[in-house]
């Protein structure tokens, strides 16, 4: 084998040899690359190890991320980046510059990072730069997503708006600009994904018809997630100002089925960082929780479901290339942050050593409170009707027909319960 590539090489350098170089038959001239291939391969990771005896780690890093650059510019020149089969690197190519194609051993980690990335789905997340839509960003371009992000110009003039999508720049998020209005720029980033996640806020829920058409239009997706994050709407005991709402998302989703597009709608409960510092009192808006005093609505004992936003797209993002959350409800009801107000307001009081004041709000009182108070707030009052009295994200059982439990089927994900989350307070 050694004759054969040595005289290979001589043949190549010396111009006046070509007419015997085609002599020689392909099944030799396959031989030859592989083990050419194999040979530059060697040495490099050789080149490589003596740079860290001489000069220590930097040297590598500069050196791996010389390499790197060059793998990602030949690949992209070439195309072949899509192949997953590290065979493949070793079979010679016809085209021009198939020479510089060859890839060190130290990179097959980041080949396979490659391979990885072509086997997740590319997401675009409409709403991105809300409550939780930019938390969604961020989560699935750090899973190694390919991301997009729907984002209106005129948001832009918001600094801090701004100053988040410059963010999701630097995490590698391909920003497209657009809105709920516009079909063109609908229909343009959805065929560019896999799947999509709508994160609108409450004012936009009915608008996700045009995304819904968008989709039908582009027909690409594979899973479309319409904006829920909260209560099962199908199942809910709400009442107004908060039913309607529920009736919207309700409306979305039959929109869906009927246009028979691929889904999983996310029950997530409450998000942690607007309940848990509330202890319950979400109207109120606190920062963190009280250290004097709460009021308890009904008995207290109502179950809620609280999870951190964080542990709600981590959840998510495990569900839309599993094939167990297809056309299902995915409840996010880990077991530890099942709990009632009297629960959370415990687990404080044992943190700070203090005994809270409390006043308890009956069912009807808290009624009146939802009439006399006027929009948005009227919602949030109504929400806390519907979690902490009526325990709407526990008033039914979870059939396999309809649905299935997060915490059950990625048992990895290690949930922040919500005493660790008031840990954040003390």
């Amino acid at each position: 084998m050694g004759s054969l590539v040595s005289g290979w090489d001589s043949r190549v350098s010396d111009p006046n040899s070509v007419r015997r170089c085609k002599s020689l038959t392909r099944e030799e001239i396959d031989t030859f690359w592989k083990t050419k291939k194999k040979s530059e391969e060697e040495e490099h990771v050789q080149a490589v190890s003596k740079l860290v005896t001489q000069e220590g780690a930097q040297s590598q890093a500069q050196e791996e991320k010389r390499v790197e650059d060059l793998f990602e510019n030949q690949s992209k020149r070439s195309g072949w980046w899509r192949k997953t089969n590290w065979a493949f690197l070793n079979e010679p190519r016809e085209e021009e510059g198939r020479q510089n194609n060859y890839v060190p051993q130290f990179k097959v980690a980041h080949i396979a990072k490659i391979a990885d990335s072509e086997m997740t789905s590319k997401i675009l997340v409409i709403g991105a730069t809300g409550l939780i839509g930019k938390v969604i960003v961020e989560g699935s371009a750090k899973s190694g997503h390919a991301t997009f992000a729907l984002v209106r110009e005129a948001s832009l003039s918001d600094p801090v708006k701004a100053q988040l999508v410059e963010s999701f720049k630097d995490l590698g998020v391909t920003i497209i600009y657009g809105s709920l209005n516009d079909k063109e720029s609908l229909v343009k980033a959805i065929k560019q994904v896999d799947v999509v996640i709508s994160a609108v806020g409450r004012p936009q829920i009915l608008d996700q018809t045009s995304i819904i058409d968008a989709i039908k239009e582009s027909g690409n997706v594979k899973r479309f997630l319409p904006s829920e994050f909260g209560n099962d709407v199908d199942r809910t005991v709400a009442i107004e100002p908060t039913l309607s709402e529920f009736i919207g998302k309700a409306q979305i989703r039959r929109a869906i089925e009927a246009a028979k597009i691929p889904y999983t709608y996310v029950v997530s409960g409450c998000f942690a960082g607007l309940f848990v510092p509330c202890l319950g009192q979400c109207h109120l808006l606190l920062r963190s929780p009280p250290r004097d005093k709460v009021s308890i609505y009904d008995n207290g004992n109502g179950k809620a479901i609280v999870n951190t936003e964080e542990d709600i797209v981590a959840y998510t993002l495990k569900a839309v290339d599993d094939p167990r959350t297809l056309n299902k409800i995915l409840y996010i009801h880990p077991p530890k942050n099942i709990v009632s107000q009297n629960d959370m307001v415990r687990l404080w009081e044992e943190k700070i050593g203090k005994t809270l004041d409390k006043t308890y709000v009956s069912e009807e009182e808290l009624l009146k409170t939802i009439q006399e108070t006027g929009p948005p707030m009227d919602f949030l009052v109504g929400l806390i009707h519907t979690v902490l009295v009526k325990s709407d994200f526990t008033s039914f059982t979870i059939d396999p027909s309809f649905g299935v439990e997060a915490s059950e089927l990625y048992p990895e994900v290690k949930y922040t319960s919500v005493d660790e989350f008031l840990n954040r307070f003390v």
